[in-house]
């Protein structure tokens, strides 16, 4: 095996390996921007998820008292 055969042998898989590390970096880097993405979107639908929440909470609060009032007079705590 002559030199050149050698240097060959041995340099044409390691560019070939260097090539597809380079290949995988992009895909990653690729795919961090997308869970990037969509991390963002979930901290969005839990934002308005958390706000939807809390609204009817509040509504419910508001039934519930005006239930209660209609129902025994009661019309808030009072210090007892």
């Amino acid at each position: 095996m002559s030199e050149q055969q050698l240097y060959i042998a041995v340099g044409l898989p390691t560019i070939v390996a260097l090539i597809g590390i380079l290949v995988n970096i992009g895909y990653f880097v690729g795919l961090n921007g997308r869970i990037g993405s969509l991390e963002t979107r979930i901290n969005s639908l839990e934002t308005r998820l958390d706000n939807r929440i809390s609204s009817l909470e509040a509504k419910f609060d508001i039934l519930a008292a005006r239930s209660l009032s209609s129902i025994t007079g009661w019309s808030g705590w009072k210090n007892v």
